[in-house]
């Protein structure tokens, strides 16, 4: 019923502006940008690949608790199976118990991975000395790399607290931390689950004290519910392995960083040593949006929110190799109503530029960036970004290799159907020719 309020709407607020157009003719024009029926509610599934996991029928029976455990708020609107669904959109998480990874987990896309082996056999494995602690810190990194399938862009919450501590590793060096304290976001004062992994030390994960925060709640009960309507939220282009189909879509890379299991020489050891995972953590902030949510266009070519209208400071994080078009859309206006970097985006700050010898996924032939700024050409004058976005990438000492870089080459004419639905905006946008999407190097 949702779907079909949003198209009732849409329908609406086309009304008054193709004023005197016979209904099915503005009927047919939002049917052009993806009105086709969708399911009206199904559950979410996820699925539990513990086949290669070395687990007893008891292990995964408490693992598979565990994880639920971590949803429980939720409700029934996702279902937690170890029986691969047939079709649909679904989620997996898979335990893998051969390999020592760099990270305790990775998620790509809606897939992510756990590395039993980095608790058994890794660098921390004298934190991790009892099956208990190792299950609890399993399920704690499996809640984490699930909540990142589910909250696409949204990344680590950087709000967790930091605070003095000790921890010895397998060869029993003891490494010390030391910063100034920050609020906590969890009543007990531990960190959530969606902390970035440097905020977190090993043997806090082993303790089955975390949880969401109640603002991650809220995020991902958001999105279970888009998801439960049928749509793919995740960023359009679709990642690494598929070209960008836009062009000023903005590709993360991932590059060099200090590895505990397999160590450089001549390399510095930070610490913690670890993160929780390889996203890249970015600090946003903009300005010129008041009546103007920040996103991105997802998959089904509709508007995923990441930041509401006169909100101008916040943290994104993506996956290594994700290319996403950003986008904007006016307060009011439903998610198939928006304005996109790809029609009237400008590049104008490159920042900070890293070796591409220095990339790793994916590997890449020229300068990337740490800091990118663009905006959203509303009146057809790209001296002057009515809307403007600065990202930064957060790397501290763990992942001195990880930037960003823009995809440009030549911006094509916006179509007319587009033009329609986004109104105002759209129609200033109408008088640009075809025109290159122009960026301005900065020295760092």
């Amino acid at each position: 019923m949702l779907y079909f309020n949003q198209l009732f709407n849409a329908i609406l607020r086309l009304r008054g502006i193709t004023k005197g157009l016979p209904i099915w003719h503005i009927l047919v024009i939002v049917l052009l940008l993806g009105g086709s029926a969708r399911p009206v509610s199904a559950q979410v599934k996820v699925y539990v690949d513990l086949s290669n996991s070395g687990f007893t029928d008891v292990e995964k029976a408490t693992f598979g608790d565990g994880l639920k455990s971590k949803f429980a708020f939720l409700d029934a609107t996702v279902e937690f199976t170890t029986a691969k669904p047939a079709s649909g959109i679904f989620h997996t998480i898979v335990l893998d118990n051969k390999l020592v990874a760099s990270d305790f987990g990775v998620t790509r896309g809606t897939e992510s991975t756990v590395y039993r082996k980095k608790l058994t056999d890794g660098h921390w494995k004298s934190v991790f000395d009892t099956a208990d602690k190792q299950m609890k810190s399993l399920v704690d990194t499996a809640a984490h790399e699930v909540a990142h399938q589910f909250l696409p862009g949204s990344g680590h919450n950087e709000k967790a607290k930091n605070e003095a501590t000790k921890a010895k590793d397998a060869n029993g060096n003891t490494y010390v931390r030391t910063v100034a304290g920050n609020e906590g976001n969890l009543p007990n004062g531990k960190p959530g689950l969606m902390a970035r992994g440097s905020k977190v030390m090993p043997a806090e994960t082993a303790e089955d004290e975390r949880e969401f925060t109640e603002e991650e709640k809220d995020k991902i009960k958001d999105t279970v519910k888009r998801e439960s309507s049928g749509e793919n939220i995740q960023p359009k282009p679709g990642g690494k392995d598929k070209p960008p189909d836009k062009q000023t879509d903005i590709k993360f890379i991932s590059g060099v960083s200090f590895d505990p299991e397999r160590p450089s020489l001549g390399v510095m050891q930070p610490f913690p040593l670890d993160e929780a995972d390889d996203w890249l953590d970015v600090r946003t902030t903009l300005s010129g949006n008041d009546i103007w949510d920040f996103g991105f266009v997802t998959s089904d070519n509709t508007f995923f929110r990441l930041a509401a209208a006169g909100v101008h400071s916040f943290f994104l994080g993506f996956e290594p190799g994700t290319v996403v078009d950003f986008a904007i859309r006016q307060i009011g206006f439903s998610d198939d109503q928006f304005l996109k970097m790809s029609a009237i985006g400008v590049v104008d700050l490159l920042r900070d530029p890293i070796p591409a010898a220095q990339s790793v996924d994916p590997r890449v032939t020229m300068d990337y960036f740490r800091e990118i700024g663009f905006g959203f050409d509303l009146n057809a004058d790209p001296s002057i970004l009515e809307v403007r976005v600065s990202m930064n990438i957060l790397h501290e000492d763990l992942d001195p290799g990880d930037g960003m870089a823009p995809m440009t080459t030549t911006i094509p004419e916006p179509n007319i159907v587009t033009l329609v639905l986004v109104g105002f905006a759209g129609i200033a946008a109408s008088r640009r020719a075809r025109r290159p999407a122009l960026y301005r190097r900065h020295a760092s």
